[in-house]
């Protein structure tokens, strides 16, 4: 969190737990598809390495939609 050095990142497993229990305001049927992540700091190796790593932990398709394209996410939406 740019600007606020002392505030601990949530999970993304934190901030999907969140992301669904709002969303289940309008829709009880949500549900997480894909991870899309900002890779832009990082080399290209570095970027490879943080997808797969987040795609293992998280059991979902991840990417870079800048760097790769959305295709991946498109086609988890059913």
């Amino acid at each position: 969190m740019r600007g606020l050095p002392h505030y601990q990142l949530p999970t993304l497993e934190a901030l999907r737990d969140l992301a669904l229990e709002t969303a289940r305001v309008v829709n009880p049927d949500v549900r997480v598809v894909g991870v899309s992540v900002n890779t832009a700091a990082l080399n290209d190796a570095e970027a490879k390495a943080c997808l797969e790593e987040i795609e293992a932990r998280m059991g979902l398709p991840t990417a870079d939609p800048f760097r790769q394209g959305a295709g991946r996410l498109v086609d988890a939406l059913d």
